[in-house]
C-alpha cells in the first residue's frame, strides 16, 4: 500500500484558531522558541501543554547526554500534538547538539558519550501491535 502526502500546502490542526494557521500570503516562517537553551522551531503558537512536553523532551535528552542514560515517560491526552511537539524539540535538541564543541565523557557512566543522532519513538498503538 502506497501514500502520498502533499508537501506543498501547511497542514492545519483539526481545531485551528486563527493565531495558528500562517498567513496563506507569506511563505510559512516557523515561531522560534527558546526552550531550555535550545531554539526549537514550531510551525504554529504552541499551547503551553505542548511548550511543557517540548521541555520534558529537551530536558530528559539533554541528562541522557550528560549522565549517558535516561528514560522518560511522557504522555499527554489524544490530540494535543505530541507527536508535532517530540518532532520539533528533539530535532531541535539534535541541530543544537551539533553546533556545540564536544564535551568530556559523562561523569557518572563508563560509557563513551552516546550519538545524538539515534532518538527512538513509538506510539502505545504500535506498540501493542508489536
Amino acid at each position: 500500500m502506497t501514500a502520498s502526502i502533499d508537501l506543498s500546502t501547511p497542514l492545519q490542526s483539526p481545531n485551528p484558531n486563527p493565531s495558528s494557521i500562517p498567513n496563506p500570503n507569506h511563505s510559512p516562517q516557523p515561531n522560534v522558541y527558546r526552550i531550555g537553551g535550545v531554539p526549537v522551531e514550531f510551525p504554529y503558537k504552541p499551547y503551553g501543554s505542548q511548550l511543557a512536553f517540548m521541555g520534558r523532551v529537551i530536558s530528559t535528552l539533554s541528562r541522557a547526554r550528560h549522565q549517558g542514560h535516561s528514560h522518560a515517560l511522557l504522555e499527554s491526552p489524544t490530540g494535543t500534538g505530541k507527536t508535532l511537539s517530540l518532532l520539533c524539540s528533539a530535532l531541535a535538541w539534535q541541530q543544537d547538539q551539533l553546533r556545540r564543541p564536544l564535551r568530556s565523557p559523562p561523569r557518572r557512566s563508563r560509557r563513551p558519550p552516546p550519538d545524538p543522532h539515534p532518538i527512538p519513538y513509538s506510539t502505545a498503538a504500535a506498540l501493542s501491535r508489536a
